[in-house]
């Protein structure tokens, strides 16, 4: 049987009752309502009494409306009467009586009739509050009766909190508003301020989780729907002047101020995500009014005043961001725009009383500067020669004078209180670095032309022909060693030496390679098998392992020979040393342009770096920092390439332009100093390749800049200047 079918059934049963019901009823007396009960009509108001809007054509006969009246028995209990009012008596009649046990509230509550099910209901609503109880009966007309069918009891504000919670955690903040804004007598179930912060958590809980996801306008709709709740024009953010206001109020209780102000900083942050610029500075001047000391704060409006075209307001507040970070000491965080858009203050110019040397090194050691400098020789007290100078204040220590030419000291080296130099190009000389008196003084016969090495306490310098090793202490020769095979003229023998595990090794021209016992001097092996197609003529020792002599020539070719006996293992063509490691020699082959990593113990090819258009690494300056090969080119260019165990670097080799000119760089402490001809500075991370901070001068440098003690120092013809790391 279909539901339709037991549906009509159901009525039609119901409708046969009911005229059965009908003629029952008018064969019945009632009888009018005597003592307490009637005691109790007289003196409760008619809208305690809730009226049965029952079917008026099966009512009794003469009744014309029933009315529901209740007596209380006890604090939960109550006797129920059904009255019928008829028109010729003041005085109701006692229908029918029954029971109810629950929570009751006579003041607010109604009756009425199911003629479909026949059953009436008693309906309570509770004071304050949407909670109701409610009995249902059947009227037994044979009985006089009403019959208990079964109580119901419910709150609907009560279940639209615990749907409105459930919304909350999903992040349905609009849903949540919703049930909020339909419930019965909200504030009895929650106070206004602490809803406030829960809706506030919630929102900026699912708006990070939209903005993760990139959908920026959904966050910031996520905050607007909460005008839903406010019902004001007036935005939340508004609410507080100042922080004194806001800790004067009842909302501290449920939120506190830093928590209040991120979350509104995190709404500024998404409307300037979605690009509404004007809003998002209004939010973070808020921010900043209730908490003026929130550090990130000042970056946020301070970018999105840049972007609005206000960079003086808004360099004022990248200042602010800048001081805080350095005073919590998180320098190594800030953005590099935030140093790209603070006016800068200039270079400290600390003299422009000296003519640097262009083709000299400068060093920096124990809080003093030495340069080399030059002099024409029409002033008497200052020649070419070698300069100390206190770091900080430029105050001359002291000056030792080498020629009355316009010729520089060179290869400055500073160790044990000593400074090493060649004086000139034939005299090498070693002063005390306090005070620059003179220690030793060594003259060659002819030119130093290649860099002397300093070890433990042996010098070894060569000349044109001859190379010499001395006392470091006391200057004395020790031993010399005399090219015999140099050719005569002006032409040196001697390109380069190098020393290793007890040997001293000589570039010479032919070409050839000489291995020499560097503790006697005495002659170990030639190599003459170098490769030099081109017949340049000169042989360089660019590396040497514990295997294997890597040397180069000027034809552009790479001879790979045994160190032990100097025989050749192989020889690459067309190919430059630009760096070498312990851990790698990195050669630029000329054709392929491209870098290619060599294994110093094998030779064999570890790792090879692509060719990139418009990088030309030929003339570039090179250096090693830390586990990176920098390449400072000629266009401005650097090229970082890792070094390290190839199968644990997962680092790639990077590109970056830096500036149109070419790069002097340096290292210190694991940060690559980069800087043009035309002024401009980059500090890089050697490790990570992260850009730390870009530094944009009118100066233009003339040396590689050193870093020393949290400065950068650097020369530019007569004038030295110093710059400060954290402005």
């Amino acid at each position: 049987m279909d539901s339709l079918t037991t549906g009509f059934l159901k009525r039609t049963l119901i409708t046969v009752l009911l005229i059965i019901v009908s003629v029952v009823r008018g064969q019945i007396e009632y009888q009018p309502i005597t003592g307490e009960l009637l005691e109790h009509w007289n003196t409760t108001s008619p809208s305690c009494l809730p009226k049965v809007y029952y079917d008026s054509d099966n009512l009794p006969n003469g009744i014309y409306e029933l009315r529901i009246a209740g007596i209380e028995v006890e604090r939960d209990s109550l006797d129920i009467y059904l009255l019928g009012i008829a028109a010729d008596t003041d005085i109701p009649l006692l229908i029918a009586t029954g029971g109810y046990r629950g929570d009751h509230n006579f003041t607010k509550s109604n009756a009425s009739y199911d003629a479909e099910e026949d059953e009436i209901s008693l309906y309570f609503q509770m004071p304050g509050s949407a909670r109701y109880c409610s009995g249902w009966y059947r009227w037994s007309v044979v009985n006089k009766s009403l019959v208990l069918l079964r109580y119901i009891n419910g709150d609907p504000s009560l279940e639209a909190m615990e749907r409105a919670d459930s919304l909350m955690a999903e992040g349905c903040i609009a849903e949540a508003i919703r049930e909020l804004d339909e419930m019965f007598y909200p504030h009895n179930y929650y106070n206004s301020d602490e809803m406030l912060a829960r809706l506030l958590r919630s929102i900026n809980k699912a708006a990070g989780d939209a903005e993760v996801e990139g959908n920026y306008s959904e966050a910031v709709s996520l905050f607007r729907d909460l005008a839903g709740f406010l019902h004001t024009e007036r935005e939340w953010f508004t609410a507080f002047t100042d922080s004194v206001d806001y800790v004067n109020c009842d909302f501290l209780e449920y939120m506190d101020l830093g928590e209040y102000v991120m979350i509104m900083n995190n709404y500024a942050y998404y409307l300037e995500l979605t690009d509404d610029l004007d809003n998002s500075l209004v939010v973070l001047r808020k921010v900043l009014d209730l908490k003026p000391e929130r550090m990130v704060a000042h970056l946020n409006i301070a970018d999105v005043l840049w972007a609005l075209g206000e960079p003086p307001e808004a360099e004022e507040h990248y200042s602010i961001y800048l001081e805080m970070m350095i005073d919590r000491e998180l320098t190594h965080q800030i953005p590099v725009r935030v140093y790209e858009r603070i006016s800068p203050e200039p270079a400290h110019l600390i003299t422009n009383t000296y003519l640097f040397s262009n083709t000299s090194n400068y060093v920096i050691n124990d809080g003093i500067f030495f340069a080399s400098i030059l002099g024409d020789g029409s002033d008497p007290d200052y020649g070419s020669g070698i300069l100390a100078l206190d770091i900080e204040t430029g105050i001359q220590l002291w000056f030792y004078r080498t020629s009355d030419t316009h010729s520089g000291a060179r290869n400055l080296q500073v160790k044990d209180g000593r400074l090493y130099a060649l004086a000139n190009p034939k005299t090498f000389i070693c002063l005390d670095s306090g005070t620059g008196q003179l220690i030793h003084l060594i003259e060659f016969s002819e030119n130093v032309i290649a860099p002397y090495i300093l070890t433990e306490d042996v010098l070894y310098a060569a000349s044109m022909t001859e190379v010499i090793a001395f006392d470091l202490l006391t200057g004395e020769t020790l031993w010399s060693f005399l090219d015999q095979a140099a050719p005569i003229g002006m032409y040196p023998s001697i390109t380069n030496i190098s020393i290793y595990g007890g040997m001293l090794y000589i570039g010479a021209i032919s070409p050839n390679v000489r291995c020499l016992d560097a503790g006697k001097g005495e002659l170990v092996w030639v190599s003459n098998d170098i490769m030099d197609s081109g017949g340049a003529g000169y042989a360089n020792v660019a590396h040497i392992s514990s295997n294997l002599i890597f040397v180069s020539t000027a034809s552009g070719e790479l001879s790979l020979l045994d160190r032990s006996n100097g025989q050749a293992i192989t020889h690459i063509e067309n190919c430059k040393v630009m760096n070498t490691s312990e851990e790698f020699v990195y050669i630029y082959d000329f054709n392929s342009k491209r870098l290619s990593a060599l294994d110093p113990e094998s030779g064999a090819v570890t790792r090879v770096f692509e060719a990139m258009d418009g990088i030309s690494l030929y003339d570039s300056h090179v250096i090693r920092c830390e586990m990176a090969i920098a390449f400072g080119c000629r266009n401005g260019t650097l090229l970082l390439v890792p070094i390290g165990n190839i199968r644990n670097d997962s680092r790639e080799s990077m590109v970056i332009d830096l500036a149109d000119s070419p790069l002097k760089i340096s290292c210190y402490e694991g940060t690559i100093i980069a800087a043009s001809e035309t002024g401009d500075i980059a500090l890089i991370n050697a490790n990570s390749f992260e850009i730390v901070r870009e530094i944009r001068t009118s100066i233009e440098i003339t040396q590689p800049i050193q870093l020393y003690d949290g400065f950068l120092y650097f020369t530019s013809d007569s004038s030295l200047y110093s710059l400060r790391l954290d402005p």
